[in-house]
């Protein structure tokens, strides 16, 4: 067992750990896992014409150099404790199953607001969670970002399926292609993608304290019998859940939006 002290300071030196848990929501025959674990790489080549061509000036551009990332939105501070045994109110399960577990595949989300007059580029999600005993790396983590609909997540804005990460109960996600958002209240939602059998679950860790609304969490499948088939109140579809909200922060650049232009009327013709 992992203690909680041991993980204090790994977000950015501003991020908490959390202590891990065997399974939370969920106890399933552990004995079915294998050692089996799914890898990809990427493989790139390229080919040259040998064939003479005649020299060309080129002048070369130096590429803009990319805007330093920033902090957005950070609410990581306040974890919820998660003491032993299972199953713990202070995390969530937010995982994409093997197909087998389909029924169970859940999701949590939360919400934060882009203030008026400013343009968030969202590139990187940073998150704090926990795995079941023994503790094993998800394959990637799926991120989706949500409209607000009356204090729930409502049309779906960006999706962004399989992106790398970094670090370990720190995870910091790195978005594949980043998200633009103009000002209003948004939902983020970031889910595990890991199989039982091979790797456990993985649980997104709670917040004590409450930030806008608190967070929302579905089962489209019904598996966890939680009643909760469409996005609801996550402590009203879990009420032993301990913590509002969840611990995530969002990094990316910032831009605002620029007055107006003030059209001039054309001058009248000359006589």
């Amino acid at each position: 067992m992992i203690k909680a002290h041991l993980l204090r300071g790994a977000l950015y030196l501003l991020l908490m750990g959390v202590s891990t848990i065997p399974l939370a929501l969920a106890q399933r025959n552990t004995a079915e896992r294998s050692d089996t674990r799914a890898s990809f790489a990427l493989a790139f080549s390229a080919t040259e014409n040998a064939a003479a061509a005649p020299s060309i000036a080129v002048t070369l551009i130096p590429p803009v150099p990319a805007e330093p990332a920033s902090i957005l939105y950070d609410q990581t501070n306040n974890p919820a404790p998660t003491p032993p045994p299972p199953p713990s109110a202070g995390v969530i399960t937010s995982q994409d199953y093997e197909p087998k577990f389909d029924n169970h595949d859940s999701f949590a989300a939360d919400d934060f607001v882009v203030p008026a007059g400013q343009i968030w580029n969202i590139t990187e999600v940073d998150v704090i969670g926990e795995s079941s005993e023994p503790p094993a790396p998800p394959d990637s983590f799926h991120v989706f970002f949500y409209a607000d609909s009356d204090t729930l997540p409502g049309t779906l804005v960006a999706s962004r399926i399989a992106n790398p990460y970094s670090g370990f109960f720190s995870f910091f996600i790195t978005l594949t292609s980043p998200v633009m958002l103009g000002e209003g209240t948004y939902w983020v939602s970031v889910q595990a993608r890991e199989d039982f059998t091979s790797s456990g679950e993985w649980f997104w860790g709670n917040r004590l304290v409450i930030s806008n609304s608190g967070a929302a969490w579905q089962n489209p499948g019904g598996g966890f019998g939680a009643s909760c088939p469409t996005w609801g109140r996550k402590t009203t579809c879990l009420p032993t859940q301990n913590g509002p909200d969840q611990l995530f922060r969002l990094v990316g650049t910032l831009g605002r939006v620029g007055p107006t232009p003030r059209l001039r009327p054309s001058p009248a013709p000359r006589p």
